[in-house]
């Protein structure tokens, strides 16, 4: 092919979207998927997220039942979440200890201790986090960890349904933790794990 024919392709291929002009070097630098953005104050943002699976009615009751249990923890809270037998609880990817579920009626069943956990040392409580009157949203599945991929959940946790609650409509990553319920197929809440932004 001449170099005339070749030109008069290339602006065909251009003129119909086939391909676009660059100005660019092909090798320059571009965003990478784990980048963070950051805005100029230096605290990252929450990663928009795209359509994920929706949680079930089922799912949507148990959460419910538990955010009432942890705003009044009782008996009668208790007894309205459909807790497994036992319940295993945990932070981010690591479970941490398990507890028999009527134990789970006492708040300080729910601590946990860590030195350090995200950048952070003491105690940390999913109930406490589930506590606060702030609206917040359900996904199911796995989700970016704020601006942060993903966290696989705990190896034996792998076969269970990830149901997650978060914080909604928030700006920073600083405020950002995630509650996440591991449901069997029984709709029971097998296992509880809290994760929190480093800040």
């Amino acid at each position: 092919m001449s170099a005339r024919a070749a030109g008069i392709l290339v602006l065909l291929l251009i003129g119909t979207g086939c391909v676009t002009a660059r100005s660019e070097a092909s090798n320059s630098p571009g965003p990478t998927p784990t980048a963070a953005a950051r805005p100029p104050g230096g605290s990252a943002q929450p990663t928009a997220t795209g359509p994920r699976e929706t949680p079930t009615v089922a799912e949507q009751g148990l959460v419910r039942a538990l955010a009432e249990f942890a705003r009044a923890p009782s008996a009668g809270t208790l007894g309205a979440v459909p807790f497994a037998e036992t319940v295993r609880l945990g932070l981010s990817d690591r479970l941490m200890t398990e507890r028999a579920s009527p134990d789970l009626v006492r708040p300080e069943a729910w601590v946990l201790s860590a030195d350090p956990f995200r950048g952070r040392v003491g105690s940390f409580s999913a109930l406490e986090f589930l506590s606060r009157n702030m609206s917040t949203t359900i996904s199911v599945g796995p989700h970016p960890h704020c601006a942060s991929p993903p966290v696989p959940p705990p190896t034996d946790l792998a076969r269970l349904r990830r149901v997650s609650i978060q914080p909604k409509d928030i700006d920073t990553c600083v405020v950002w933790w995630t509650v996440d319920l591991f449901v069997s197929s029984t709709n029971r809440i097998e296992a509880v794990t809290l994760d929190v932004w480093e800040p």
